[in-house]
């Protein structure tokens, strides 16, 4: 390859780099150069008092800001006096503190104190599923043009839209059964309607959200099988014990949500083995044997409610310690393990081995949960009872349990 060849394949990859800026930068500039056009259109408007005409040329300016250009002082200026002159005292505030923003200006700082002393900034919304009447009525309507100006706009966009966040001047208000007064403040005011419900105890509230803690306590029976490999293995063993957990419950659709809990699970009643047991070898055992597990696990499910009607499923992951007294049947065909026990043992020393250790496990869990009363204290919240159910496994046994709890949970 000639010099002259080289030469151009470094100047075409010097324009792949250069293209995407270049191309930027004359975005740019023909943006710049449309906000020159509507600026000169923009005050040739004004001089005519065409404020209609300065407001759409306002509006096309703040489209060519995504390009790059810059709106100036006297367009936002001007468009906050178009906006006065079409009654929208919110879109007035809004271009009065972008132009404050830009330059200090007396007459902007006191036409802005003037409205920040008559008007509150609002947000009006209507939930789902809320019945009935969306009207904003104020208690007296005002006499100046653009506070009636401000309410029958906010009027108009919550049919439309059933939500308003703007501004409305100073006073009382109903907002459907909702009463509410504006009044000065540096806060945003919120007023939302919501559905009302009725309570298993018969009073009527506004509506809830789905999310909320779930807790659940309860007793549970939990079995653990024999090992599926050969080995040193514990034999299979039982035992009634307590399941606890806590968590949250999120809505994620109209009857559906998820659920992420952690809590304890074991085996506090196993079977006992009195210390007058010989151990292998012929010892006689002078501690008392209890078969017990204790895990510590995590949760996580899909869940559905139905009013006061709940089931969740989904995977389950647990870590503990646990011990009985008898070693699995694999040992007595001579498998892996097996010889580190000293001495022969006969087929009824295998009971008397005691064998402890800790277990990873994981599974799946499922819950079916009925709340029959309201939570005392709360008002998002049922109390009732669950049955749980499901099988853990740390590849080498499975371990099915089942509770009865009882159960506090957010409503469906």
């Amino acid at each position: 390859m000639n010099r002259s060849k080289i030469m151009l394949l470094g100047l075409l990859v010097l324009a792949c780099f250069a293209w995407p800026g270049a191309a930027h930068a004359g975005a740019e500039e023909v943006a710049q150069a449309e906000m020159v056009r509507l600026d000169g259109e923009m005050h040739r408007l004004a001089a005519r008092n065409a404020w209609r005409g300065v407001d759409r040329a306002y509006r096309s300016m703040l489209g060519l800001e995504r390009k790059g250009a810059v709106v100036d002082f006297d367009g936002h200026w001007l468009g906050a006096q178009a906006a006065r002159d079409m009654g929208d005292v919110t879109a007035v505030h809004r271009r009065l503190r972008r132009a404050r923003d830009l330059q200090s200006s007396a007459d902007v700082d006191a036409w802005i104190a003037d409205i920040d002393g008559r008007f509150g900034r609002v947000r009006l919304v209507v939930e789902d599923k809320y019945k009935g009447r969306v009207q904003l009525d104020p208690k007296a309507m005002p006499f100046a043009p653009d506070a009636r100006f401000a309410i029958q706009s906010a009027r108009e966009i919550l049919g439309e839209t059933e939500a308003y966040a703007g501004l409305l001047p100073f006073g009382q208000y109903s907002f459907d059964a909702k009463e509410f007064q504006v009044v000065k403040s540096p806060e945003v005011l919120v007023i939302t309607l919501a559905p009302k419900v009725t309570t298993r105890s018969g009073r009527v509230q506004e509506g809830y959200s789905r999310d909320g803690i779930r807790a659940e306590l309860g007793p549970a029976f939990t079995s653990v099988g024999d090992s599926a490999s050969d080995g040193l293995q514990a034999q299979g063993f039982g035992g009634l014990g307590m399941r606890a957990g806590v968590g949250f419950e999120v809505e994620l659709g109209t009857a559906t949500g998820a659920l992420l809990q952690g809590g304890y699970q074991g085996i506090l009643f196993g079977e006992a083995h009195p210390s007058d047991l010989s151990s292998a070898g012929g010892a006689v055992r002078t501690d008392d044997w209890r078969d017990s597990l204790s895990l510590f696990y995590i949760w996580g499910a899909g869940a559905m409610r139905f009013g006061d009607v709940g089931v969740a499923i989904g995977p389950t992951w647990a870590a503990g310690v646990g011990r009985t007294l008898g070693i699995s049947d694999g040992c007595a065909s001579g498998g892996d393990g097996c010889e580190q026990l000293e001495g022969g043992l006969a087929g009824s020393d295998f009971a008397k081995v005691p064998v402890s250790g800790t277990m990873l496990m994981a599974g799946i869990t499922g819950s079916l949960f009925y709340g029959f009363m309201d939570m005392p204290g709360t008002e998002n919240s049922l109390m009732g009872l669950s049955l749980v159910g499901g099988a853990l496994s740390d590849g080498d046994r499975w371990a099915p349990f089942g509770q009865l709890a009882l159960t506090m949970a957010p409503r469906g």
